[in-house]
């Protein structure tokens, strides 16, 4: 059994905050520890802060910790997996604390490129609720186009090819079947 934080309360989710934010800016330190520098991509270097024209300074290295910092933190939270422990009628939440730091380490080594991902998902995710929102409106108004013509259609005969109503709902099942997997219901 390893170690593990019990997060039943404020306190007990700050200790793994703190704790993934320190492994975090750690990691994100070795990170740039490791990023080959100049023209003999020596590592090992660490950049300091300088000041690159009037307006504007590079923070160097040090930049790097914050960003480690958040990803840590994001990472730690959202990918730690949380445990129900029962002992004696009384359930207590747990995280286990090495599944937490190899997480924290993982995600501030990587920090800016798992940032960008976390980033590229939550806009893949916003165009998929509106693609699925589109898509569902277009069916109501397949539905709603046959159910009206499917009234007029009832007292005419076409003779052009189907009804409304009939090319209304094939029209729906292209639909449906273009969208496969990208609808819900």
């Amino acid at each position: 059994m390893s170690a593990a934080i019990t997060i039943d309360t404020g306190g007990d989710w700050f200790d793994a905050l703190w704790i993934s934010a320190l492994v975090g800016a750690l990691a994100a330190s070795v990170a740039e520890l490791l990023l080959s520098r100049g023209k003999a991509g020596d590592t090992g270097a660490f950049e300091l802060p300088h000041r690159v024209d009037a307006r504007w300074v590079d923070l160097g290295s040090f930049a790097a910790i914050p960003i480690g910092i958040l990803a840590a933190v994001i990472a730690a939270f959202a990918l730690t997996p949380v445990q129900e422990v029962v002992t004696a009628g009384a359930t207590t939440r747990t995280m286990e604390l090495d599944k937490l730091i190899v997480v924290a380490a993982i995600a501030g080594l990587a920090s800016s490129a798992f940032l960008t991902l976390v980033q590229e998902r939550f806009v893949a995710v916003a165009r998929n609720q509106r693609l699925n929102a589109a898509l569902s409106g277009a069916l109501r108004s397949f539905d709603e186009l046959a159910a009206t013509a499917a009234g007029a259609d009832a007292g005419l005969e076409s003779m052009a090819g189907p009804p409304i109503a009939e090319r209304a709902l094939q029209a729906k099942a292209a639909a449906e079947a273009a969208a496969g997997d990208a609808l819900e219901r």
